[in-house]
């Protein structure tokens, strides 16, 4: 706790999410990585066992689920071939993960706009892994708008 003027300050209780991988024993280590930067954003998550079929890798706190995609680079075009292949396989909602890929915040923000805007599937992008001078990256585009 610390002193402003007359004020006492408090640090701002952040609720960290929690991450279940229970159901899912062997996950890549990039995953595990992006799950925790979710709960670090107060998110819960629930890996989601792929059995025979291809499901999304999670379940986040709004009930949805989401396919995880963390590139190592900055190719719009390989990330969004990636995309629109899971999207044909029903995925509806991604979570990008910029931790690992040399691609701007903008560059990001750009692919998911146009990529929910010319995949009928593809509902939701939501942008994190990086640091901004406003705190982590948190931006979610949405069909619509948003």
């Amino acid at each position: 706790m610390g002193k402003a003027g007359d004020q006492d300050l408090q640090d701002d209780d952040v609720r960290r999410g929690h991450v279940d991988r229970s159901r899912v024993p062997h996950l890549h280590q990039h995953e595990l990585d992006t799950a925790n930067r979710l709960a670090n954003l107060g998110e819960d998550v629930r890996f989601i066992p792929s059995g025979h079929s291809p499901r999304p890798d999670a379940e986040l706190s709004d009930g949805k689920q989401y396919e995880f995609k963390s590139p190592t680079g900055s190719s719009r075009k390989t990330t969004l071939d990636r995309i629109k292949r899971a999207a044909a396989r029903g995925k509806e909602n991604f979570v990008l993960d910029l931790a690992r890929s040399d691609m701007s915040v903008e560059q990001a923000r750009d692919l998911a706009r146009y990529a929910v805007d010319t995949y009928p599937e593809v509902q939701t992008i939501r942008i994190i892994g990086r640091d901004t001078p406003v705190g982590p990256l948190d931006v979610t585009i949405k069909k619509g708008g948003g």
